[in-house]
């Protein structure tokens, strides 16, 4: 009886051992997961960190792609579409061109065509520029109509003042953006909808391992 106790003992401690092993190996594959992860979402921010980097270095815009806000450059541009600018520094802008410029840095940057376009002789990339909605009944410089969008004493778009020339652009996939900035919450989904992705993604990954 004496030996059938101690057997069942041990038994007992053996099972309690494995389960106890079992759990800790449990416990270091969530780790390994969540760590996983985390590694996981920091490359993906970096990656798109670097690649909006390279883009404002190629294009030599600050702000080498923007969203249309209004529909003042209808039919050529309509609320919500993805605009691509370059801004060479030693390249004049020319009359027809469409711009984005800011000439108030409370302001939203506007996306207008080059209406007339007056370039110093001694140096062809300083310029002065007058621009107009191609949708617009009156040119951007225009204080009888109380139209103007010139800050007061202002008569011109300076080289200073221009973010970028418009290159390209993709219909309504600004769509997005604007109801971001109109409901803020929809930010916080969407940040959260990425995370559960990152998340999903992970876990499929892992279980695939053998």
């Amino acid at each position: 009886a004496c030996c059938v106790l101690r057997a069942a003992a041990a038994d007992a401690m053996g099972g309690k051992s494995k389960g106890d092993t079992s759990k800790k190996k449990d416990e270091g594959t969530s780790i390994r997961k969540y760590l996983m992860q985390s590694l996981e979402l920091m490359l993906l921010v970096s990656t798109a960190l670097f690649t909006w980097i390279l883009i404002k270095m190629a294009s030599g815009s600050d702000s080498p792609v923007v969203v249309v806000l209004s529909g003042s450059m209808e039919p050529a541009f309509y609320k919500g579409d993805l605009l691509f600018l370059t801004h060479a520094k030693d390249k004049p802008v020319r009359s027809g061109d469409i711009i984005v410029f800011n000439v108030s840095e409370d302001e939203t940057p506007i996306v207008h065509r080059v209406l007339n376009a007056h370039h110093r002789r001694t140096d062809a990339t300083m310029y002065e520029l007058l621009t107009k909605g191609d949708n617009n009944a009156h040119h951007d410089y225009n204080r009888q109509y109380e139209t103007g969008l010139y800050p007061p004493g202002q008569r011109w778009v300076y080289k200073r003042d221009v973010v970028g020339t418009a290159r390209a652009y993709l219909p309504y996939i600004g769509h997005l953006t604007i109801a971001l900035n109109e409901y803020p919450r929809a930010k916080w989904l969407l940040v959260g909808g990425l995370l559960l992705l990152v998340s999903f993604l992970s876990r499929g990954e892992l279980l695939g391992v053998r």
